[in-house]
């Protein structure tokens, strides 16, 4: 198959179509030696890249089968193929009117979500409008993992939203109290403890009073010292 593309260096073994006034390139001898238009060989790769993860599914033709169908409807196919992360908002609206199957998926992986850039903003909304159960069912996924959302840059929105209303999960910031307030996320999530007051915020605050001196000149601290002193004054004796 020849293909023609502009005027560039050519292999020794490709044809020159005088006539045309460009060079093409045909099909090598050595086996995937073959070669294409320049700017087709992405496209190319997808094609082949699709073609083999159908067959391993067990397509021998690769072709896409009934439950590769079935699978474009999950909740993780939604969120992956979102080009907007204004999308978030349909997406959540669908989880929760009419789709049982989609919120069944979003309590069994809701962490692996936390951490895509819409995915969390799925989790967040539809924390804000679950049953209380439902709500436990799904943060109980984040039990170990606080820390980690707290310093990452999309799930620490998730986080953000827990903490005011779950003591367990606050009571695991607590040990790391002083490197959340120096980390550009997780300040902003010991920040919504401080506004919350849930269960467990005193031990969290009297951590970073203790060492107030430090954190009034961190970069990101301060603005936690800031905040203990705006929303509780009378911890400013303790720090000033």
């Amino acid at each position: 198959v020849r293909v023609p593309f502009p005027m560039r260096d050519c292999p020794p073994h490709s044809i020159v179509d005088q006539d045309a006034g460009s060079k093409v390139w045909e099909r090598r001898r050595c086996p995937g030696q073959y070669s294409e238009a320049p700017g087709l060989e992405p496209i190319m790769e997808g094609r082949r890249r699709r073609r083999r993860r159908r067959r391993s599914r067990g397509d021998p033709e690769g072709r896409q089968s009934t439950e590769d169908v079935v699978s474009d409807t999950t909740l993780l196919f939604m969120i992956r193929n979102a080009t907007d992360p204004s999308e978030a908002d349909e997406i959540a609206n669908t989880v929760q009117q009419g789709r049982p199957e989609l919120l069944e998926q979003l309590k069994a992986r809701a962490l692996e979500l936390a951490f895509h850039p819409v995915g969390c903003r799925v989790v967040q909304q539809c924390l804000d409008d679950l049953p209380a159960a439902e709500w436990e069912e799904v943060v109980s996924q984040f039990r170990g993992q606080s820390r980690s959302m707290a310093t990452n840059r999309h799930a620490n929105f998730v986080m953000q939203r827990v903490v005011q209303r779950h003591a367990g999960i606050v009571a695991e910031l607590v040990p790391h109290a002083l490197d959340l307030c120096r980390h550009v996320y997780g300040c902003r999530v010991v920040q919504r403890v401080v506004e919350a007051q849930p269960s467990g915020w005193r031990q969290l605050v009297a951590v970073l009073v203790a060492r107030a001196d430090e954190l009034i000149v961190d970069g990101y601290g301060h603005f936690v010292m800031e905040h203990i002193l705006a929303h509780h004054p009378q911890f400013r004796d303790a720090v000033c």
